[in-house]
């Protein structure tokens, strides 16, 4: 069958395409595609932020560049032009003038941390010259799932400067249904979360994407919006027919011979800042926060997607009048709330985290991402006994800046607490604590089925670094049960802990094919048959 583009999705006019508006898209590599490289209308350049000497340098069709699949469809939903399928399958701002933002690997948390963290100082730094206006994040958050301070991760930390500096950052919700989140998500962020477009390509009959929600520990709702994440008709440079009947959508879809359709909020983040580029096109004039708002403002809404409490983004954010005079107030109060709390004295901080002082976490927060002064350790250790779950939250997340001043009391006291943001404190505090590890072995073994989905996740992801046999039994005791109720993220990490714990490779059958839906029956049967494997080895 033939499926609906992006833009006949979303309904947007013939007439707005993004024309003259510069834009971002951050990613580990890209792949030189025609669709990306070549259009007479706009100028797309490269930026490799990994490199010594990161510059523009404007793509051409001799230009020779095949890192990176991930990267050719994330700038492609922005604004590939769709040369490949006659215009047919573009992006939504195929006239927008794109910054392919290459970070360079992101095999490993270390990776991603200084890879992206360069990526996004560059866009900081470089913005105003090359008057970029928007930027799109699709990677895995690394620190944790949402439960913890933004503060706590330098990446959150930079998202909230760029906001600052009136760049609107796009960032992905994430793929995995159990989590609250699985990217990069701040208090000022735009995070896409998905739609899955229908066969009949009609907007009301559209189902949600499994994807990350829940409401993080700074009170953020994950996602804040939607675009289509599911059936995105994307170009797929095949390398021989061989590869293009391997697809798993391919051989049922009456697509150009370029392309297929993919999967992912990595996808839905980049369509939301090509709908951003078109409104820059028609209104030059807004700044970040307008354009945020006339999103937000217009989306719309469906009971199919009640449970991830968004709406769809819509052209009628082309439609809205608002007097752009007084309507620029939207300044991010937890941001400078940090930035006053940082530039106090250290003993004014003291006075106030002794005390029932309202602004206690604000406070506590304003010590990082630094280490915490020698001087307030004392005060902050006493806080995680503090009646507020958030108090004593953040008094974790502070303590880790200095593992080595981490007791094993402090660390018990934080896993066993009845808050999941305070138990996900101690794993993130932990992980920084090897020398504990060995005595907390039981601990951990509870963990890694706690009730709590983010828990779950980030103890078993602990539990592979750690690799101790004791956590055999309880990886697998979980694992039909989360393949049951399609917890695919956890039942990933799981899987990988038992595989570097025993060193058994279990393999998937049927094996996964590109475009396949983890949470179709093939994918999630598939996934039951590894669990029943697991069990049998080892009961």
């Amino acid at each position: 069958m033939s499926w609906s583009d992006i833009r006949e999705f979303l309904d947007i006019p013939k007439n707005v395409t993004g024309k003259g508006v510069k834009i971002a898209i951050v990613d580990g590599g890209f792949y030189c595609h025609p669709d990306i490289i070549s259009n007479k209308q706009r100028d797309v350049f490269l930026v490799q932020t990994h490199t010594t000497n990161p510059v523009p340098i404007k793509l051409t069709e001799e230009t020779q560049l095949n890192s990176d699949l991930h990267g050719l469809w994330t700038a492609s939903a922005t604004g590939g032009s769709g040369l490949l399928s006659n215009g047919r399958y573009s992006g939504v701002a195929p006239e927008a003038e794109m910054y392919l933002i290459e970070a360079g690997k992101l095999n490993t948390k270390e990776d991603v941390e200084k890879n992206i963290r360069n990526a996004l100082i560059w866009i900081k730094e470089n913005a105003m010259n090359y008057e970029i206006r928007g930027v799109v994040l699709t990677v895995v958050g690394q620190r944790d799932t949402g439960l913890l301070p933004w503060q706590a991760d330098p990446l959150r930390i930079l998202c909230e400067e760029l906001n600052q500096e009136g760049i609107l950052v796009v960032v992905a919700s994430g793929n995995n249904n159990e989590l609250t989140s699985s990217s990069v998500i701040s208090p000022s962020v735009l995070s896409v979360g998905g739609v899955v477009i229908p066969e009949n390509g009609k907007m009301e009959d559209a189902e949600s994407f499994l994807g990350s929600r829940g409401l993080t520990y700074d009170e953020k709702w994950n996602p804040d919006i939607l675009a289509p994440a599911m059936n995105v008709v994307l170009p797929f440079p095949f390398e021989s027919e061989e590869e293009r009947k391997k697809h798993y959508t391919v051989m049922n879809d009456n697509l150009p011979a370029n392309y297929a359709r993919q999967w992912g909020t990595s996808y839905a983040a980049p369509i939301v800042l090509g709908l951003a580029a078109c409104l820059w096109h028609k209104y030059p004039k807004w700044t970040a926060e307008q354009v945020k708002k006339a999103l937000l403002s217009s989306c719309e809404y469906n009971r199919k997607w009640e449970s991830l409490k968004a709406g769809l983004a819509s052209p009628k954010a082309l439609t809205i009048d608002f007097n752009q005079s007084n309507d620029n107030n939207f300044g991010n109060s937890m941001y400078w709330n940090w930035k006053r709390w940082k530039e106090r004295p250290l003993s004014e901080k003291l006075e106030k985290i002794t005390s029932e002082n309202p602004e206690i976490i604000d406070v506590l927060l304003s010590f990082l991402p630094e280490k915490v002064p020698n001087e307030a350790i004392s005060s902050v250790q006493m806080l995680i006994s503090h009646p507020s779950y958030k108090v004593r939250t953040a008094a974790i997340t502070v303590l880790s800046s200095q593992p080595s001043i981490i007791s094993i009391s402090d660390l018990l006291h934080c896993l066993t607490d009845d808050s999941p943001n305070v138990r996900m404190g101690g794993i993130y505090a932990l992980n920084l604590c090897p020398n504990y590890w060995g005595e907390l072995l039981q601990t951990i073994s509870i963990l890694i089925n706690d009730e709590n989905a983010d828990i779950r996740y980030n103890a078993c992801q602990l539990a592979a670094k750690i690799k101790s046999k004791q956590f055999i039994k309880p990886l697998i005791d979980g694992l039909e049960k989360d393949a049951r109720n399609k917890r695919i993220g956890t039942f990933g990490k799981r899987h990988l802990a038992l595989r570097k714990i025993t060193g058994i490779e279990i393999k998937r059958d049927p094996e996964w094919q590109e475009g396949e839906d983890p949470y179709s029956i093939r994918s999630i049967n598939a996934l039951l048959k590894i669990a029943t494997k697991w069990r049998s080895l080892f009961y």
